[in-house]
């Protein structure tokens, strides 16, 4: 049988210095704490009680003006803590609460998309039906939260840097009836293009859609080595181009290229070991795409050339965002595009 037990001590707060309000942008991702606080004893009794975890699960955050209402809608809470800044300092460690013996604090995580206030408090069921509400005589408090118009990114306020990165060697081969008879070495050459937030905001995470994950997504070729690999061209009559991009986080090293075959006659063929390994995401806080150029080879020996329709989402701490696609230029430089914009005024050009 379960305890029975009775609030004695129930209200809300928030994690800033008053402990009242808070602020949040409106762009449903940033969450700030309210962290409700309650205390409670045995019934008939008057013992402490510690609520257990599915007993705290009860509380719910409600509109302090009407606390028959959840809040839902265009504000709404989470009970899981979500990976962007709690604070509009960029913080993610909100301060914890000084609790009286025998209380309990549960942070529940609110967003919204409204640029608006909302005063929040809090609604618990006891064991005996009895409903308790932090606006009552008998418990009074309540949070205003302020949603805040969001930050929205576009080519005005990110910019893309190209970097000269690395160049080295790759082996092209002839082949004749299993045997190399002749090898040469062929230079690549590594460009590595940063995109990163304007006015000192940092760039926590890129979402990217329309690219081959697993470099036999493409349609067309299919190599490990052209995983996150979103064009794929023939420069010049003979040079290969192959775009990459990065997922945001610490520098690494990544193996990319192609491995090609052509036959030229029923003894002969070529072999391209057009492969390298690189090193990307030297810049922190950046997203991070890659050119690599091939020198060498033919249009018939690297095949047929792909794109694929990609763009990106990138997110700053707070979650704010925006949405960009990457523009190739004579199949060998990349410029940042606001998505779904094909004009020159919304394109951002490398930084050299």
């Amino acid at each position: 049988m379960s305890t029975r037990w009775e609030v004695t001590s129930f209200s809300v707060q928030t994690s800033t210095a008053d402990g009242r309000s808070d602020a949040l942008y409106a762009n449903g991702r940033m969450q700030v704490p309210v962290i409700v606080v309650i205390r409670a004893v045995t019934e008939g009794t008057f013992s402490p009680y510690q609520l257990t975890t599915a007993e705290l699960q009860r509380i719910l955050l409600v509109d302090y003006h009407n606390t028959a209402s959840e809040i839902t809608g265009d504000w709404f809470y989470s009970r899981i803590e979500n990976e962007f800044a709690h604070t509009l300092t960029g913080g993610r460690d909100p301060a914890q609460p000084i609790l009286e013996p025998g209380a309990q604090a549960v942070f529940l995580w609110v967003s919204t998309t409204r640029i608006a206030n909302r005063n929040i408090g809090a609604r618990i069921t006891q064991p005996n039906g009895t409903i308790i509400t932090t606006n009552s005589s008998s418990f009074n408090s309540q949070v205003t939260l302020t949603g805040m118009t969001p930050l929205s990114y576009n080519t005005n306020n990110v910019s893309i840097r190209r970097e000269d990165t690395e160049e080295g060697t790759w082996r092209f081969d002839i082949v004749s009836s299993g045997t190399v008879v002749s090898s040469s070495a062929n230079r690549w050459d590594q460009d590595n293009y940063y995109i990163t937030l304007d006015n000192h905001q940092v760039l926590l995470k890129a979402d990217v859609y329309g690219y081959d994950a697993t470099g036999s997504q493409n349609g067309v070729h299919s190599d490990p080595r052209l995983a996150n690999s979103f064009a794929y061209y023939s420069e010049a009559n003979m040079n290969l181009s192959i775009f990459y991009f990065w997922p945001v986080g610490p520098e690494a090293t990544k193996a990319v290229g192609a491995y090609r075959e052509l036959n030229w006659t029923s003894s002969y063929k070529f072999v391209a070991n057009a492969f390298a390994s690189i090193r990307v995401n030297q810049t922190r806080n950046a997203l991070c795409l890659t050119r690599m150029l091939f020198v060498g080879g033919s249009n018939a020996l690297w095949g047929q050339e792909w794109s694929m329709d990609t763009w990106f989402r990138l997110y700053d701490q707070f979650g704010n965002s925006g949405d960009f696609a990457p523009v190739i230029h004579s199949k060998n430089t990349l410029s940042l595009e606001n998505r779904n914009m094909r004009s020159e005024g919304a394109r951002s050009e490398a930084k050299l």
